[in-house]
């Protein structure tokens, strides 16, 4: 196995494999199902490289999750 090409390939999917625990988290928070949606959406087309989604969900208030939760969220 090459377990820097391995752990390349889960950084690089790990964005669009977690948008559905993102929108559940966003949710749970108080979030209304369909904003979250489109906003997960919209960061996900909007960031170019694997972890820049995670850093346009932590600064869109409307989503309220935090650095720990996308911290705990990868390590999963």
């Amino acid at each position: 196995f090459n377990e820097v090409k391995i752990q390349s390939e889960i950084e690089g999917f790990l964005p669009q494999v977690s948008s559905s625990a993102l929108l559940m988290m966003a949710v749970k928070k108080g979030a209304g199902r369909e904003v979250a949606h489109k906003a997960i959406k919209q960061h996900s087309q909007n960031s170019e490289v694997g972890d820049d989604i995670f850093k346009l969900i932590l600064g869109d208030k409307s989503l309220q999750i935090t650095a720990l939760e996308i911290e705990e969220l990868k390590s999963d």
